[in-house]
């Protein structure tokens, strides 16, 4: 399950950056770079907590990940 609350916690994190973003003058760039980086890692707790290939929950975090990071002309790796 420490996968699951490093997941949570990440989101929650940038989810609060991503709150004070405009009044800590951080880009909102990076802001979205990290929540692409969630997307992905939530797609990949899921199968850890699951125990198993989540193929279609997977694909769907990378789709996610993909147009997080094409929305600001980012990269995912």
């Amino acid at each position: 399950m420490s996968s699951a609350r490093e997941a949570a916690d990440a989101l929650r994190a940038v989810v609060s950056r991503a709150r004070d973003a405009e009044s800590t003058g951080q880009e909102p760039a990076e802001v979205l770079a990290e929540l692409a980086r969630v997307a992905g890692l939530l797609g990949r707790t899921v199968e850890g907590v699951a125990g198993e290939d989540g193929g279609a929950v997977r694909a769907t975090a990378d789709r996610l990940a993909r147009a997080i990071a094409a929305h600001r002309g980012l990269r995912t790796g």
